[in-house]
């Protein structure tokens, strides 16, 4: 039987929101929308480079996006072993294995339900307030 997402990886999981509340703790006006701007930008992205294409530019012009997408495609490309751990004041899983694009994109759409999901219950920072009960500062 296959493992889900959230149980085989949940350390790439825990990396990529800990970008996400990294920059929602700089920026407490953002929403789950920039979040989501990003994470359907980052689908794009490694659906593309899963199909040997050149990336799509992001459609979203949404400036919190798209730093979210800096942000997390830099930890994505730690994961696959093409860069540098980023540096983030919060306690952050260590690298338990490089990863594939594939693997990268799974984890993208598992968080997109997720976002989904705590959007639906809890408003337009549901997702945002979630996630940042999983990710602690450094101590």
């Amino acid at each position: 039987m296959t493992q889900k997402i959230h149980e085989s990886h949940a350390d790439v999981l825990q990396n990529i929101e800990a970008m996400i509340v990294t920059c929602y703790r700089l920026h407490p006006q953002m929403t789950d929308y920039s979040v989501d701007d990003a994470y359907t930008a980052l689908v794009n992205i490694y659906k593309a480079k899963l199909n040997n294409q050149s990336p799509p530019a992001p459609r979203t012009k949404d400036p919190l996006a798209l730093e979210l997408i800096e942000q997390i495609e830099s930890v994505c490309q730690w994961r696959m072993n093409q860069g540098r751990k980023p540096e983030i004041p919060l306690n952050f899983i260590e690298h338990t294995g490089v990863v594939t694009a594939e693997i990268i994109l799974r984890c993208f759409k598992y968080l997109q339900n997720s976002r989904k999901t705590w959007t639906d219950q809890n408003g337009r920072q549901g997702y945002l307030k979630y996630a940042t009960g999983f990710i602690s500062p450094l101590s």
